[in-house]
């Protein structure tokens, strides 16, 4: 393990750092720990963080772990068999595992502390490498190099496998609910992630990479993917390294990205969505979208090279800060939800057949790109398949005469939404109305009858009255025929009939008007 930090603090050494622009994270204070800090645990408990010092061995062979409470400041120790390389914390069980190995790799140990006690209850001759817990299985899963060791953390019993000729086997991680565990193997010129079951730690895959991975993976349990980031096989400038993410049952490449330089640790905040990677030759912290793998903001200069890190109970990011013998806090960026600044619906007083439409602004304090969903209501019930930023009142069941609609939009920022509603009641549509007279010659003793046929799209009952003039004057009559025999009507006298249809509203009365004229003969 030591070795392994010497290799990549004398990558940073050459390379020089390379200076980023803080936006989405801040270093916010930085502890004091032992010498070459390499693998980080945060106990969600009590928020302290436990710190492997992979650059401290006492003269008697053994390591530190160094302890920090933020809330203090203070720092304790633990000490290890050997030096200390990487940690868990089994939070429930008030326990730390360290996976130990010596500078030259020919001791190895994997040591559980009692964190209650600050004892160590347990030594084991296995491990050196990555270290992860099943604790539904009450497992313990350590890798060293040649070899993975199942620990059961009741008995303290091991069942090892070995690695296939020609893997290394370093970064472990488990899925309790697909009953999996996964190793990286740096390969030595096939790398690969090794996908073991928990149980009898048979090896059920070895999928193959294009970079080598160590120690930067990390596991979505409840969507069973597994995410892992590798650096480029040439080596500096590491223009070829990337981040992966993969389906934890099958195995199958989901997505890919590209990142700029030597991954240290990778970790998963599922609240954000969001996966952070130390970049150890770029001396930056990489925040990257978990469903995308694209950087959601530029990354985080550090002072110093980054190893591992881990998320803490106070949503802070702890990073072994590796060539400065220190432990950095890295406070997130809090996302901010967007604004809706308005929602305003048109026409205001839609009518049966209308078309109503949703009309939203919206902003996002942190400038991060909005999206808009649709979901619309007649009189508190949803309409099926309603989605969009318009309904057309003309298909059935999407609203008549006398209905409250709403519509509730949605934003969101891929983080955070905003929902805001807005409702108009339908209104009345007036009625139409065409009036056609039985004759258009009529005689001196005819009797001219008036047809309306009136329509409404409310399918309103209609009520028809009728206005009759004769030359212009205003006639008693009010029904649908107008008899000539009971009038004195020259020659070339007009008629004229006035229908009103009307669904019972005033206001949304129609009318029609239709002549004829006596002939002169």
């Amino acid at each position: 393990m030591r070795r392994i930090a010497l290799l990549v603090c004398a990558l940073v050494a050459t390379l020089g750092l390379v200076p980023a622009v803080a936006d989405a994270t801040q270093l916010v204070a930085m502890y004091p720990v032992g010498a070459a800090p390499f693998g980080v645990a945060a106990d969600p408990t009590d928020g302290r963080v436990y710190v492997a010092d992979n650059g401290a061995q006492a003269a008697d062979g053994t390591g530190r772990v160094s302890v920090v409470d933020p809330s203090t400041g203070a720092t304790t120790t633990l000490v290890t068999t050997t030096v200390a390389g990487l940690v868990a914390v089994d939070a429930a069980a008030r326990r730390l595992y360290a996976s130990n190995a010596n500078a030259s790799g020919t001791i190895v140990s994997l040591d559980v502390f009692d964190l209650t006690s600050a004892s160590r209850i347990a030594s084991l001759p296995v491990g050196g490498h990555g270290v992860a817990l099943d604790t539904t299985r009450s497992r313990a899963y350590v890798a060293g190099g040649r070899t993975l060791t199942a620990v059961d953390t009741t008995t303290f019993a091991t069942t090892t496998t070995f690695a296939p000729s020609g893997e290394s086997w370093f970064g472990v991680a488990t899925d309790s609910g697909l009953g999996r565990v996964y190793v990286t193997n740096i390969g030595f010129g096939r790398p690969s992630l090794v996908v073991l079951d928990a149980a009898s730690l048979a090896v059920l895959d070895d999928i193959a990479l294009p970079v080598s991975p160590r120690f930067a993976l990390a596991v979505d349990a409840v969507a069973h993917v597994v995410y892992l980031a590798g650096s480029d096989l040439a080596g500096p400038p590491f223009a070829n390294s990337a981040v992966f993410a993969l389906d934890g049952a099958s195995g199958t490449i989901l997505r890919s990205s590209s990142l700029p330089g030597f991954p240290g640790g990778l970790i998963r905040f599922a609240a954000s969505h969001r996966l952070y990677v130390t970049e150890m030759d770029r001396s930056t912290l990489v925040e990257l979208d978990e469903t995308t793998l694209a950087p959601t903001s530029p990354a985080l200069a550090l002072p110093w090279s980054p190893a591992l890190l881990d998320l803490a109970s106070d949503a802070r990011i702890y990073v072994a800060g590796n060539s400065a013998n220190v432990l950095g806090a890295v406070a997130q960026h809090v996302n901010t939800a967007p604004v809706i600044d308005s929602l305003s619906l048109s026409p205001a007083s839609p009518r049966t057949n209308d078309v109503v439409t949703a009309s939203v602004a919206a902003h996002d304090p942190d400038g991060d790109v909005l999206t808009y969903t649709y979901a619309w209501q007649r009189n508190g019930v949803t309409i099926a398949g309603a989605t969009g930023p318009s309904l057309d009142l003309s298909v059935a069941g999407n609203g008549d005469k006398g209905d409250t609609i709403t519509v509730r939009v949605t934003v969101s920022d891929g983080q955070a939404t905003t929902n805001a509603t807005a409702s108009v009641t339908v209104a009345n549509t007036p009625p139409t109305v065409t009036v056609s007279l039985s004759t258009a010659t009529p005689g001196k003793r005819d009797t001219v009858v008036a047809t309306a046929t009136g329509a409404d799209a409310d399918s309103d009952a209609l009520i028809y009255s009728y206005t009759w003039r004769l030359g212009g004057v205003l006639q008693p009559n009010t029904t649908s025929s107008f008899d000539l025999r009971k009038v004195e009507a020259e020659y070339g006298t007009v008629l004229t009939v006035t229908v009103v249809a009307s669904d019972g509203t005033v206001q949304a009365s129609a009318s029609a008007s239709a002549t004829v004229t006596r002939p002169s003969h």
